[in-house]
């Protein structure tokens, strides 16, 4: 039996005072520490309270009276008498009933309680989370903004070699080149630009060129008129360089890139290789090899720069389609192997009955690798196409 359960099997005694001095002091000094003992106590007495002032008698109404019997009277006022009267048993059945009650609005407090700190702990769980994904997304944002500043790299290093040059329509002696500017040569003049983390570029006379965009990984230049030779210092230099509607992409390579007054671009690539784009349509040059895009015959065959002069005879009759049967015998009859790559760009440029004698040139120049067939190369498959490319890109 718990100290509670032994008090209250003492508290209608204490209220009637009928227990000893030293029980008296243990009843009180329990009920002045343990609230819920006290709360019963009190609930207690005034029940006795309320119970002991009850009215003890009913006045009936004059206008009613003498159709009640006597024999109703007394009943009624036995009942009332006998609401008045409580013996233990009946007293302790209430006693139970209010704890019942009591225990029960505590459960429901401390449930209301519980919900309530959840709801507190989860609802500053949820902004926590909340300010944390503020925060990384800051975080983020703000260090790939940093990123990308950092990656701007202008301006550009000017290296005047003779003569003297324009920026912007005014000649100058200023020696930057800021991203936005135009810089141009005249008759006899020739000047260097230093690309940050990529290389250098050289305009030569009578030349203009527009720094596009000045970024690391991104640099953009656009040429005007004249010739411009790019000196990739890295791999991946991130630069491309356009002309009117061509853009030469410098996988890191040296190149030249011309523009003459008709508009049509030459690309000539001195070492390594460079993807040119015009429209929709991309070639491959490799180092050696040259390549004019016009606007109106788009990209052309490439050919190497030794090519001899009765294969470049043969080769622009065949693109301008005077005699291309005789001509691609011509071209096939005086083909070398440098010329090897041009003759791999003819197979989509020439009747599917004429592939057979183009394939077996190229297979006699350069033996086609494993993994390429004659059925590929017959059906123009651009995976064994491209295999076969880089065999015989290498040895060139």
């Amino acid at each position: 039996m718990t100290k509670c359960e032994e008090i209250a099997n003492l508290l209608d005694e204490f209220y009637e005072g009928t227990l000893s001095d030293e029980l008296k002091t243990k009843v009180q000094e329990h009920l002045d520490e343990c609230k819920v003992c006290n709360n019963e106590y009190r609930l207690l007495n005034n029940f006795i309270l309320k119970a002991r002032y009850l009215q003890t008698g009913i006045t009936t109404p004059k206008n009613i009276e003498e159709g009640i019997s006597d024999e109703l009277i007394k009943r009624s006022e036995q009942e009332i008498e006998n609401r008045k009267t409580f013996n233990k048993a009946q007293l302790n059945q209430i006693k139970r009933a209010m704890r019942q009650q009591i225990s029960k609005a505590d459960l429901i407090e401390e449930e209301k309680e519980r919900k309530r700190r959840k709801s507190v702990s989860g609802g500053i769980g949820v902004q926590i989370n909340f300010i944390w994904f503020i925060v990384i997304i800051v975080l983020s944002v703000s260090g790939y903004i940093y990123y990308e500043l950092s990656r701007y790299n202008s301006p550009w290093d000017i290296k005047p070699e003779r003569g003297t040059y324009k920026i912007n329509g005014l000649e100058t002696d200023l020696r930057l080149l800021d991203e936005g500017d135009r810089i141009e040569t005249g008759n006899g003049s020739r000047l260097r630009v230093n690309i940050p983390n990529a290389g250098r570029f050289e305009l030569d006379e009578n030349s203009s060129v527009t720094l596009q965009k000045a970024k690391d990984e991104d640099n953009i230049l656009r040429l005007n008129y004249g010739t411009l030779s790019v000196f990739s210092s890295v791999f991946q230099p991130g630069l491309t360089v356009n002309s009117d509607s061509v853009t030469v992409h410098d996988p890191g390579s040296i190149f030249k890139v011309s523009l003459d007054k008709k508009s049509q671009t030459t690309v000539e690539v001195v070492i390594g290789l460079v993807d040119v784009t015009f429209m929709s349509k991309t070639v491959k040059i490799a180092r050696g090899y040259k390549c004019d895009i016009s606007e109106d015959k788009g990209i052309m065959i490439p050919y190497h720069k030794y090519a001899s002069v009765t294969f470049m005879d043969a080769l622009n009759n065949f693109e301008n389609g005077n005699n291309p049967e005789q001509n691609l015998q011509m071209i096939i009859q005086s083909a070398k192997e440098t010329d090897a790559l041009t003759l791999l760009c003819l197979l989509g440029e020439v009747k599917p009955n004429n592939r057979l004698i183009l394939f077996d040139k190229l297979n006699e120049l350069f033996l086609m690798p494993t993994g390429v067939t004659q059925q590929g190369v017959m059906q123009l498959n651009p995976e064994m196409l491209n295999q076969w490319w880089d065999e015989i890109e290498w040895q060139l």
